[in-house]
């Protein structure tokens, strides 16, 4: 295990939390530069036309700081998880990434599921590029209180 990883194991509950919250909001950056507009795509199940909203990882993350969902975000977040995996719905790395990272943070915050607290960091630190991964963790969790 890298020594920044056990550092991160290591923090007490509370501040992973913070490293969590500070890396998706860097990964929520990411997602508002690559999916600009919502998206429309075709759900195979049925055949209905489906719309990604472009603004929803952004109300999810804001729910997580509010300590409401203000915004119904789990149930708009359904459709869409479902089209993800079904392959209904494509979208690139790093916004994909990004996109379940905000997600997660969002379940393990509102939904009664238990959420490995590394696969949240795992996957905002992969939006953000895996090339930087090392310098990304250790610095949410240098710059967090």
């Amino acid at each position: 295990m890298h020594p920044i990883a056990k550092k991160y194991f290591d923090l007490p509950n509370e501040k992973q939390r913070k490293v969590q919250i500070f890396l998706c909001e860097k990964a929520l950056a990411v997602w508002e530069c690559c999916v600009t507009t919502n998206r429309t795509y075709i759900e195979t199940v049925a055949g209905t036309k489906q719309e990604l909203e472009q603004v929803l990882p952004r109300e999810a993350f804001y729910s997580v700081l509010e300590g409401q969902d203000n915004y119904s975000v789990s149930e708009r977040y359904r459709e869409p998880i479902c089209a993800l995996q079904d392959e209904d719905l494509v979208l690139e790395e790093p916004a994909l990434s990004a996109y379940y990272a905000i997600y997660n943070l969002y379940v393990s915050t509102f939904i009664d599921r238990e959420i490995d607290s590394w696969v949240i960091v795992n996957q905002a630190i992969a939006s953000l590029g895996v090339e930087n991964a090392i310098a990304n963790l250790e610095s949410a969790i240098n710059e967090t209180p």
